[in-house]
């Protein structure tokens, strides 16, 4: 991931200093103008895919940080803030088909590294984490719906406290579900980290 280049220090407070600070031109105006600049730079009209899967290409998942916040401190407290609070951020977490328990296992991984990575304040201000899970699968024998089942205790034990589980499952159809997440707090990061050291 990409924890190597941002430490988390880096992802939580920034040590960027800028010597012209004083002279900044984007600092002499009013903060209200000011924070709509940043508003304008940093968010983006789609959610922020954070899991390998659902990037182009393969990339890596986007623990990298808008360029405006890399210029001085001030700037950086400032994007931040608008960057976490108002970006809608998203996870594919699994899909349970030939390669079911592998594919869940690196996503949540990936989530988690991706929540320690941005630290414990900036973690605090996500109002929008929207995790989706989906069954490539079809469910033609009706034995086979305790995949279903599991899938969603899963999802519980897992990620935290679920602010809505939203979906319809059926035998013969493709299962899809959405979670969102109120905040994302420490218990919700550990939780994690222990169902992963389980099923190792």
């Amino acid at each position: 991931m990409a924890e190597d280049r941002h430490t988390r220090a880096d992802n939580e407070g920034g040590s960027t200093k800028c010597p012209n600070e004083a002279k900044c031109r984007l600092l002499a105006l009013p903060a209200e103008l000011r924070l709509q600049i940043y508003e304008y730079a940093v968010l983006k009209s789609r959610p922020v895919i954070i899991t390998r899967r659902e990037t182009k290409a393969g990339r890596k998942a986007q623990l990298i940080q808008p360029a405006l916040s890399k210029t001085c401190r001030s700037i950086r407290e400032d994007a931040l803030k608008i960057y976490y609070s108002k970006t809608r951020f998203a996870a594919t977490y699994s899909s349970w088909g030939d390669r079911g328990r592998k594919d869940w296992r690196r996503n949540a991984s990936t989530i988690n590294r991706w929540l320690r990575c941005i630290g414990a304040k900036n973690r605090g201000l996500i109002n929008s984490l929207e995790v989706f899970g989906y069954c490539i699968r079809e469910f033609n024998n009706p034995h086979e719906i305790w995949y279903i089942a599991a899938h969603r205790k899963l999802m519980h034990r897992e990620l935290g406290e679920v602010a809505q589980l939203g979906g319809e499952f059926k035998p013969g159809a493709k299962g899809m579900f959405l979670v969102c997440f109120p905040s994302c707090d420490e218990d919700s990061v550990a939780s994690v980290d222990d169902h992963l050291r389980e099923g190792s």
